[in-house]
C-alpha cells in the first residue's frame, strides 16, 4: 500500500503547535479535531460493508465531531464484541508522545471507554484507560509504529455478561499481544457508540501528521 495510490481515500491529520489533553476521551465521547478528508466524490459519505461493520471511515462527514452519531434505536445494550482495525502513516512519528484509539459504549447511565493509547515520545508502550480512577494503566506491550511507512492496527475489546469492560488484545503489524485486562464502567447520560481517534504532541509541541486509511469498526 503506497501512500500516493490510496491519497485519495487518506484523512490527513496534523499537529501543529497545540496540546490535546492525553486521556480527554474519558470526559466526552466525541473529540473535536481540525482535520481534512479528501475523499472521492463518488464514494458515499458513510459506507457500511454490513450491518454490523461501518467500513472506510476516514470518508465520512462526521470527523468534525463523532465518527458514528448516536443511533436512534435502542439495541446499543446487545453489542458486546468490538473491533477498531485502521491503517495509519505517520510522518516523524518520533515527535508524537502518543496516539489514542478508543471504543466507547454508552447506556443505562453506563459509559464504557476502552481506551487504548500508543505513547511514543513517552516510552513505546500501550497504555489502557482506567475507566472508574480515569487514569491510563499500563500494559507492558511495546509500542513501535513504523514512521514514514503504513501501520496495521487491530483492537479487540469486549463487554462481558456483568458488564465489565474487558481489554482483549491489540494487533499492531500482524503481531498480537494479548491484554486481557478488566475494568469497570463509569456513569453518564450519553447513548450511542462512538470510536475516537486523537494525536498528542510531546513537551515541545512539534509538528507531525498523520494519514489514516481502512478506517473499520466491526461489532456484534
Amino acid at each position: 500500500m503506497s501512500k500516493a495510490r490510496v491519497g485519495a481515500t487518506l484523512m490527513v491529520i496534523s499537529l501543529a503547535a497545540f496540546a490535546l489533553n492525553c486521556g480527554v476521551a474519558a470526559t466526552a465521547p466525541g473529540i473535536r479535531l481540525d482535520v481534512g478528508s479528501n475523499p472521492d466524490p463518488g464514494t458515499p459519505s458513510n459506507p457500511s460493508a454490513s450491518s454490523d461493520t461501518f467500513a472506510d471511515l476516514q470518508l465520512d462527514s462526521h470527523w468534525s465531531g463523532y465518527v458514528l452519531l448516536p443511533p436512534a434505536y435502542k439495541s446499543v445494550p446487545n453489542y458486546h464484541e468490538f473491533t477498531y482495525e485502521v491503517y495509519f502513516y505517520g510522518e516523524d512519528l518520533e515527535k508524537s508522545q502518543a496516539l489514542e484509539f478508543d471504543i466507547n459504549q454508552f447506556f443505562n447511565g453506563m459509559s464504557f471507554i476502552w481506551g487504548h493509547e500508543c505513547r511514543i515520545a513517552g516510552g513505546h508502550e500501550w497504555d489502557t484507560w482506567d475507566n472508574v480512577n480515569k487514569h491510563w494503566v499500563k500494559s507492558g506491550i511495546p509500542c513501535n509504529p513504523l514512521s514514514n511507512a503504513w501501520n496495521h492496527l487491530v483492537i479487540q475489546v469486549s463487554r462481558t455478561t456483568d458488564d465489565r469492560l474487558q481489554f482483549k488484545s491489540i494487533t499492531l503489524n500482524g503481531v498480537t499481544r494479548t491484554v486481557n485486562r478488566f475494568d469497570h464502567p463509569s456513569a453518564t447520560t450519553w447513548y450511542g457508540m462512538t470510536i475516537n481517534y486523537q494525536m498528542d504532541g510531546d513537551s515541545e509541541q512539534e509538528p507531525y501528521t498523520v494519514y489514516l486509511d481502512k478506517v473499520r469498526f466491526s461489532y456484534k
